[in-house]
C-alpha cells in the first residue's frame, strides 16, 4: 500500500513540525514543493532572508523515505534559518557565527546543521504519525 500526500497533508505536518520545534509564533513563509531536486538528494532547502521564505523541494521519485519523514528533517533546516541560527552565503554556510563550505561527503554528515536535521527528523515523524 502507498500513501500519498497531497498538498493538504504536507502543510498539516509542516505546521505540526513548526509548533514542535517551537517558531510556529514566528513570521516566516514555506513553500513545499514536489519536484526532482538534485541528483543523490531526496529533499531541499532554501531560505530567502529578506523575504523570510522558505522553499522545501521534495522529490516525488524518492521511494525509500516516507515523504513525511524528509519533510520534518527540511523543517529542522527552516527551523534554523528562522530563529539565526544558520544563514548562508553562495556555497557557504554560516552556522551560530562560524563560515563552513561542505566539499566532501564527510563534512556533510558532521555538519552541526544535518547532526540536528537527522537527530530530530524520526522523532518529529513519529510523534506526527502518533497523534
Amino acid at each position: 500500500m502507498a500513501l500519498i500526500v497531497g498538498p493538504e497533508g504536507l502543510a498539516k505536518a509542516a505546521c505540526f513540525y513548526a509548533k514542535k520545534l517551537g517558531i510556529d509564533n514566528e513570521d516566516f513563509t514555506v513553500l513545499i514543493e514536489r519536484t526532482k531536486v538534485g541528483k543523490g538528494l531526496i529533499g531541499s532547502c532554501d531560505w530567502d532572508a529578506e523575504e523570510r521564505v522558505g522553499i522545501i523541494q521534495l522529490d516525488p521519485r524518492n521511494h525509500a523515505e516516507p515523504i513525511l519523514s524528509i519533510l520534518a528533517h527540511e523543517m529542522v533546516h527552516i527551523k534554523q534559518y528562522v530563529t539565526g541560527q544558520m544563514s548562508s552565503v553562495g556555497d557557504t554556510v554560516i552556522w551560530e557565527g562560524v563560515s563552513y563550505k561542505e566539499t566532501t561527503d564527510d563534512e556533510y554528515w558532521d555538519s552541526p546543521w544535518e547532526i540536528e536535521a537527522f537527530g530530530r527528523q524520526l522523532g518529529l515523524y513519529i510523534r506526527y504519525k502518533e497523534e
